[in-house]
């Protein structure tokens, strides 16, 4: 595992481009398809609350096969003007009916458009580097008690693993944790155990898991909440033996550096990680706080709606949508 973080660790080359005229340019950027529809949506949406409401009777039309308008037939009808959850469902609705749970016009679909809309919001977070600015910022805070940082980091990243799947999404962490152990006076194993374990316990105990626990029941025609609490049970119960392993290894491995397991590497790991760690923190700035808070807030709302509110993947993947946006944007200030 060790070797392989050395061959896939990032360069540590930082490339400049300097502004020749010695004044910032700033260069207008048209906006993507995406952003005009989206621009064109909402823009309808307000136009509900202007226009009046008015429908066409129809009747099938057998040359093209479909009910066609009835010339003639235009009468108003009850308005039904749009808010902000129908603007922010309406590029969802275009691929299914979210309102036909479980039918054919949904089928998988509801579970692909969901994948592909939280794995962007993770990777607008992670592109911010407020992840890795808040961890830096932690494992700095915490300096002189690092022990402490193997309770607080397995159960952040339990927490991960338990409501998105944070598994693979961690590879870009062991370059910046692995560093800060080995300066404390572990090894680079304790580095991995705690990112490896803690998100692994997380997965394993899948309480709100998108990837996993909602979407087997859904395969299964059942409630995913069902069985919450035997799993909820069993991410508490893992990670605390996972937690209390980690540390247990770490002191002994404090106390006497030969006791660790990868001790015939130690010298090759320090020089190669402790070179890495050079350039691996970035700075917790105040925007970044606001997009960890941001981060926390959506899967907090998300457990919210799906417990209280009757949400479900329709309603899950429009909060992801939204909360997509919103990081982007502070993340422009």
């Amino acid at each position: 595992m060790l070797a392989y973080l050395r061959k896939i660790a990032p360069s540590q080359s930082n490339f400049e481009f300097p502004n020749l005229a010695g004044r910032t340019v700033t260069k207008f950027r048209f906006p993507t398809a995406f952003t005009i529809l989206f621009v064109l949506i909402a823009i309808v949406a307000m136009l509900t609350w202007v226009i009046p409401a008015g429908e066409y009777a129809r009747e099938m039309n057998d040359s093209l096969g479909v009910a066609a308008p009835v010339p003639g037939s235009y009468r108003q009808v009850e308005p039904n003007p749009q808010g902000i959850t129908d603007v922010i469902l309406a590029p969802i609705a275009a691929m299914y009916d979210p309102t036909l749970l479980g039918s054919a016009s949904s089928a998988a679909m509801d579970v692909a458009v969901f994948v592909l809309v939280i794995c962007g919001f993770l990777m607008v977070v992670s592109r911010t580097g407020a992840i890795d600015a808040g961890i830096g910022a932690l494992l700095i805070r915490l300096g002189g008690r690092e022990h402490l940082m193997i309770l607080i980091l397995m159960t952040a990243f339990a927490l991960g693993g338990t409501s998105f799947g944070m598994a693979e999404k961690t590879l870009a962490l062991y370059a910046l944790i692995i560093p800060v152990f080995i300066r404390a006076g572990y090894d680079a194993l304790t580095g991995v155990a705690v990112i490896m374990l803690g998100a692994g316990i997380g997965t394993l105990g899948s309480t709100f898991n998108a990837f996993a626990t909602v979407v087997a029941p859904q395969g299964a025609s059942i409630a995913f909440r069902q069985g919450i609490v035997p799993r909820a049970l069993i991410f508490v119960v893992c990670l605390a033996s996972g937690i209390v392993h980690v540390m247990r290894y770490a002191h002994k491995v404090k106390a006497d550096p030969a006791a660790s397991l990868v001790s015939d590497m130690a010298e090759d790991n320090r020089t190669f990680f402790l070179k890495l760690s050079e350039a691996a923190l970035p700075t917790l700035t105040p925007v970044r706080r606001i997009i960890l808070a941001l981060f926390g807030l959506t899967f907090g709302m998300m457990i919210i709606g799906v417990v209280g509110l009757g949400w479900w993947m329709a309603e899950m993947t429009g909060l992801f949508l939204a909360m997509s946006i919103v990081v982007w944007g502070a993340n422009s200030w």
